[in-house]
C-alpha cells in the first residue's frame, strides 16, 4: 500500500497472527479491559470472602431469598429486626447493574449503526449488538427477578432444567448467527465470562442432582467455597461478558484506521 500505512497484523514467532500493540487473535484487547473486567471482580471477590464481619453470602445472594431464609429459619434474628439489613444482596445487585450496562451499551451501538444507514452498519455488526443487547437484557431481569427459580416454575411448571435449556438454545443461536463476528473480538474475554458463568450455574445442576445443602442455617450459612463459586462465579462471569461486549461495541462504531 502506497503512503507507508502501518500493517496491522503481523507473523509471529510461532507462525501465528499478532495484532497491533502485542495483542493476539485471541485476545484483542488493551491491559485495561483485563484489569477492569476481570482482575477487580475476582480482587473483590477475595476480599468479601476473607473479610469477617458479614457472612458472604448474605452479600452475594438475591437479597429477597437471604431475607425470606431469614425470617424463616432465624426467628431470633427476625424478631429483632435484623432479616432486612441494607447490604443483604449488595453483591447481587451490583451484577444486575452491570448487566444493565452490558444492555445499554450494545443497544446504544446498535442505535448508532442503525442512524449511519447501510453504508455505516458495518455488515452484521448492527444485528450483532441487537441480540447482544436482547440476550444480556434477558439474563440480567432473570437475576434481578430470579425467573429461573422463582417466576418459570411457578408460572409456566418449567423445571431449573428446562429454564436452562431454554437459555441453552438461546446461546446456541448466539454462536451460530453471530460466530463471524465474535471471533472478530476478544474471544479470551468473552471465553473467560463463559466460564465464571458455567461454574455458577454448575454449582445449581449439582444441588438439583444431589438436593438441597443439608447445612446450618438452612442455606444462611453454609461452605464457603459453594458460595465463592456460585456468586463470585457469577460477578467474575458477568462483568467479563459485558466486557467483551463493551470492546465489540467500540470496534463496531469506530473506524478501523482510529482504533
Amino acid at each position: 500500500m502506497c503512503g507507508g500505512a502501518a500493517t496491522p497484523m503481523n507473523s509471529g514467532p510461532q507462525g501465528g497472527r499478532v495484532m497491533e500493540g502485542g495483542m493476539t487473535p485471541w485476545s484483542r484487547s488493551p491491559t485495561w479491559i483485563y484489569l477492569v473486567f476481570v482482575l477487580a471482580p475476582v480482587v473483590f471477590v477475595g476480599l468479601i470472602a476473607a473479610q469477617p464481619w458479614v457472612p458472604f453470602e448474605h452479600l452475594t445472594r438475591d437479597p429477597l431469598i437471604v431475607a425470606g431464609e431469614c425470617a424463616r429459619y432465624r426467628s431470633d434474628l427476625a424478631a429483632a429486626g435484623r432479616c432486612g439489613s441494607l447490604y443483604f444482596g449488595a453483591v447481587s445487585n451490583l451484577g444486575v447493574l452491570i448487566w444493565c450496562s452490558g444492555v445499554a451499551v450494545c443497544l446504544f451501538a446498535a442505535a448508532q449503526l442503525y442512524r449511519r444507514g447501510p453504508d455505516g452498519r458495518r455488515g452484521r455488526a448492527m444485528p450483532f449488538m441487537v441480540y447482544a443487547g436482547l440476550f444480556t437484557a434477558f439474563l440480567m431481569l432473570d437475576d434481578l427477578f430470579q425467573l429461573h427459580e422463582q417466576v418459570f416454575p411457578k408460572l409456566l411448571g418449567l423445571s431449573d432444567f428446562g429454564t436452562y435449556g431454554i437459555y441453552g438454545v438461546i446461546a446456541l443461536f448466539y454462536f451460530a448467527l453471530f460466530w463471524k463476528q465474535i471471533v472478530q473480538h476478544d474471544v479470551l474475554l468473552l471465553g473467560i465470562g463463559l466460564l465464571g458463568l458455567a461454574a455458577s450455574i454448575g454449582t445449581d445442576f449439582n444441588e438439583m442432582i444431589l438436593g438441597p445443602r443439608d447445612v446450618e442455617g438452612v442455606g444462611l450459612s453454609g461452605p464457603l467455597s459453594h458460595w465463592v463459586v456460585e456468586d463470585g462465579g457469577k460477578l467474575v462471569g458477568i462483568s467479563a461478558w459485558t466486557g467483551f461486549h463493551v470492546q465489540a461495541a467500540w470496534r463496531a462504531l469506530t473506524p478501523p484506521a482510529d482504533r
